[in-house]
């Protein structure tokens, strides 16, 4: 991962030091950031300084010891399991807010992969719960350009959803 790139959770510290955090979120060239205090803080991004990304160690991707791929799913299909836990948040340090949040991050990222690698079918596991996070799932879906339904309930219980590129 490189130095400049920001995300919810990464440490940052604005260039003169007086003042560090973890960023909540980034919108455009403007990160917003929480300090230990609790205080929320936005400044443009030449302003400020990634220091860590101890977060979540897990950033990188899982890949099968034999063959070094990436791991495919229950079904044979690539997939991304969206559970806090399996994705390494840390719920003593984040809101519910940022944690759905980094969420959402990692489907950006995993729907990145999926158009650089022109997968035409993925696995999206969002869990059963409020029905916030499938809401949102299913939003980014539709404006990246995927259609979805329910993923086999044999496989995956009420939990995921199977999402197909349109052709254009």
């Amino acid at each position: 991962m490189k130095k400049s790139e920001f995300f919810p959770g990464a440490k940052v510290s604005l260039i003169d030091g007086m003042l560090t955090g973890t960023v909540v979120s980034v919108d455009g060239d403007m990160i917003t950031f929480r300090d230990d205090e609790g205080f929320v803080y936005t400044y443009p991004k030449d302003e400020l300084a990634v220091e860590s990304f101890s977060l979540w160690p897990d950033r990188v991707e899982i890949k099968d010891r034999k063959t070094g791929r990436k791991q495919r799913g229950k079904s044979g299909i690539p997939e991304l399991d969206l559970h806090a836990e399996k994705l390494g948040i840390r719920f003593d340090i984040l809101l519910p807010g940022e944690i759905l949040e980094e969420q959402l991050y990692r489907l950006k990222r995993f729907l990145e992969e999926a158009e650089r690698k022109r997968w035409r079918k993925i696995i999206i596991i969002h869990g059963v719960g409020t029905g916030k996070l499938r809401s949102e799932v299913q939003e980014i879906l539709r404006k990246k350009g995927w259609f979805f339904y329910d993923s086999p309930y044999h496989l995956y219980g009420q939990g995921a959803l199977t999402a197909e590129k349109k052709k254009i």
